[in-house]
């Protein structure tokens, strides 16, 4: 420890000023390290009293947050303590000597465990120091850049050469020289304008925070304005946004505008869309896409255009617009949120655009005369309905439909009817939570879909009481994308699905009465995403198989979900490694009953020769009902793998690579085992087998303990993730 302390020394030179990049490269590294010899020069007698794993012992408890029982309620400790029953006086000094003896030791673990566990969390803490220190770092960077930019336009020789050029044109007769301070009048507005930009965006670089507190400038407005917000609630739990007026006329408001006009017109309009969520709202990445390539705003056949949702919602998060949601610990961001005050000027932008209509308090409205779009929500001044019965509306006109909090529809058919041009209809569940419920009073309406011949996103995601779709649903000849996600009571999709030939995303899971798909699902050659498949034996002929998949060469992402205990058999994989485009795939056990084929011909089946496709890079595996993991479950079957999740089931253990060539080690940079009740191994033997691994979860796994994973479940790899997120950088950091 003395060499570390020497090397510390060096490091805090006297009269040193300590820089984030000092802080940051060597003192915080130097800290980790050090705390980590200490956490291990602690005696390992903290062991030694350890009951077997299946024990409930709360020794581990100390170690691992996920148990949280008293470390003296342990049974095994408990019954060294109990007296034994008809022992013989002359025995009773003997006896408190060694009760008096246990105990102490029983303290001198439990002080070493909570040692330890307070050393953990300082490498924790100083964890995320770093992480936050890193992200300042990057801001700097960015202000540097754009200082000098500023520098560079502010000295410019527009500015230098007006007084001379105005000097001269005093010296001219009548406008011989005004014309030339004219043009310098000219060349100085459009470099003030850039200078203006410059700013704006180095203003954008302040944290939210810092922001709204300051009181310099026009920043303070934004607090005045957040304490005009009043959380009261309308019907439905959307707040009201009671921002005052007075923010469109600051400066913060005109920087703002200047920002968005700088950005191209995808992007703009990917923006105004967000102006339909309620404050505050959590919205998935999922449903953004979903939306946008109903628009028609992305589309990776138009060249000069950004052609994937990560890449708008990177750039959009980059500028301030949104907010990337990263949870405590993950990796990336999947949800994003608007701050309230970027919320309300993009529903102005919105008005004046005539992208949505919104009522005087902010609420989007059905009125689409001039917007072209309308939203289903409830509001205090009536319902949708109302708007959707005037008999002068022009259903022509109407592109998109957008449910955002209504939970019971009531459509007409004569409505749908007459819908001809619309592009969106999205009917269903766009928040995460399944609490959110919809139903629908009847399903006559859906015999108006025959004639949307341009509709592209159609959703129904998690609306009950739909039991089937009609027939007239394979009229939508330009459709792409069908989420049917979580309709509990959906019982059977028609034939007709097969004359989808534009589709590439087709969600039924969490359609739990479906037993199987149409055959015609095989045919649909553009189909990217397939979730819900069904596999069914007793159900054949007329319902789709895997074999009837092999066609889909661009199918990348595929969900099953089995009644089959032995799946997937060596033809079943046989099959899936056809599927060449495969990337990601999810395996589900269960359904109405599992059939009969029974355990030793399931292990058997799965252990030959054939494994997963190659290329798979995720797998999800749920509720596994077996207790030994297939032959196909192996490092070496699974060479490109980097992202392997465990849920539910009675998986036991993860086997090696059955012939052991060379012992290959598992790629997967992302484990999580959830609810896995029987599942043992321990913290060395998967870091072993594991090497890569940058992220673990675990969460209900009893027989996993004394692994280092926060109060949460989580562990991180902190070198690794270092590294792949300045390599990746993360949703939000993409270059300006």
């Amino acid at each position: 420890m003395a060499s570390s302390d020497h090397d510390l020394s060096v490091i805090l030179k006297p009269n040193e000023i300590l820089t984030v990049e000092i802080i940051n490269d060597q003192i915080i590294p130097f800290l980790l390290t050090h705390f980590s010899d200490l956490r291990s020069s602690i005696p390992r007698q903290t062991t030694l009293a350890l009951p077997a794993p299946d024990s409930t012992s709360s020794k581990s408890a100390v170690l691992d947050p996920q148990v949280t029982s008293n470390p003296t309620d342990s049974p095994r400790l408990k019954s060294k303590n109990r007296p034994k029953a008809k022992t013989k006086h002359k025995k009773n000094g003997h006896r408190n000597s060694s009760n008096k003896s246990n105990s102490g030791q029983q303290d001198v673990l439990k002080d070493e465990a909570q040692l330890c566990e307070q050393i953990d969390r300082l490498h924790r803490d100083l964890s995320y120091i770093r992480e936050e220190l890193d992200r300042l770092k990057r801001i700097e960077d960015s202000v540097g850049g754009l200082v000098r930019e500023l520098v560079q336009y502010s000295t410019d020789n527009a500015f230098m050469g007006l007084k001379k050029a105005q000097a001269q044109a005093d010296d001219l007769d009548s406008g011989g020289g005004g014309s030339s301070a004219v043009l310098q009048l000219h060349e100085m507005q459009i470099k003030l304008s850039l200078v203006t930009y410059i700013i704006s965006r180095l203003k954008l670089q302040i944290p939210y925070s810092h922001r709204i507190l300051s009181t310099s400038s026009d920043a303070h407005r934004y607090e005045q304005a957040l304490d005009e917000m009043v959380a009261d609630s309308m019907f439905g739990g959307m707040p009201k946004p009671r921002v005052g007026p007075d923010l469109l006329w600051s400066s913060a408001y005109r920087d703002f505008c200047s920002v968005y006009h700088s950005l191209d017109l995808q992007l703009k309009l990917c923006l105004l869309c967000f102006a339909v969520f309620p404050e505050q709202a959590v919205i998935k990445k999922r449903v953004m896409s979903y939306w946008w390539i109903g628009e028609g705003l992305l589309d990776p056949a138009v060249k000069k255009q950004k052609t994937t949702a990560g890449d708008v919602l990177g750039e959009l998060a980059a500028k301030d617009f949104i907010q990337p949601i990263v949870k405590k610990r993950r990796l990336g961001a999947k949800s994003y949120r608007m701050h309230p005050i970027v919320r309300f000027m993009v529903i102005n932008l919105a008005k004046e655009a005539n992208f949505f209509d919104f009522d005087s308090k902010g609420y989007a409205t059905a009125d689409f005369s001039k917007s072209h779009r309308a939203c289903l929500v409830k509001s205090e001044h009536g319902s949708w309905q109302h708007a959707l019965e005037n008999p002068d509306i022009n259903f022509d006109k109407l592109h998109t439909l957008f449910n955002v909090n209504e939970a019971f529809l009531d459509f007409k058919l004569d409505w749908f009817l007459r819908m001809t041009n619309v592009n969106v209809l999205s009917l269903g569940r766009w928040k995460g939570s399944p609490n959110h419920h919809i139903e629908v009073e009847g399903t006559e309406f859906f015999k108006g879909l025959r004639g949307m011949k341009h509709l592209k996103f159609f959703s129904l995601q998690g609306i009950s009481r739909i039991f089937e779709l009609p027939g007239s649903i394979g009229e939508l000849y330009k459709l792409k994308i069908l989420d049917l996600r979580a309709c509990h009571n959906l019982e059977s999709l028609p034939d007709s699905i097969s004359s989808l030939k534009e589709l590439t995303n087709l969600d039924a899971s969490g359609c739990y009465l479906l037993d199987s798909l149409p055959k015609g699902i095989g045919s649909l050659s553009k189909l990217e995403v397939l979730m819900g498949f069904v596999i069914n034996d007793r159900k054949q002929g007329s319902s789709c198989t895997l074999n009837d998949l092999v066609k889909l060469r661009k199918l990348r992402k595929l969900g099953i979900v089995t009644m089959r205990k032995s799946f997937p058999q060596q033809k079943e994989r046989w099959w899936l490694r056809r599927l060449g485009a495969l990337k990601k795939l999810k395996i589900s056990w269960g359904g109405k009953s599992f059939s009969s084929t029974s355990s030793k011909d399931a292990r058997t089946s799965t252990t030959r020769d054939l494994g997963l496709p190659d290329g798979l890079e995720k797998l999800d595996l749920e509720c596994y009902p077996l207790e030994n993991p297939p032959g196909w479950l192996s490092p070496g079957k699974l060479r490109n793998l980097n992202a392997l999740y465990i849920r539910g089931g009675n998986l036991h253990c993860l086997c090696k690579d059955p012939k052991g060539d060379g012992d290959p080690k598992w790629t997967v940079k992302i484990l999580r085992l959830k609810y896995l009740n029987e599942f043992r191994m321990n913290w060395i033997e998967l870091r072993d087998s594991f090497p890569k691994l940058v992220c673990l979860q675990k969460i209900n796994c009893p027989r996993l303990t004394l692994f280092p994973c926060d109060e949460t479940g989580l562990w991180l790899n902190e070198e690794q993730d270092e590294a792949s997120r300045f390599k990746k950088k993360d949703d939000g950091a993409v270059a300006r």
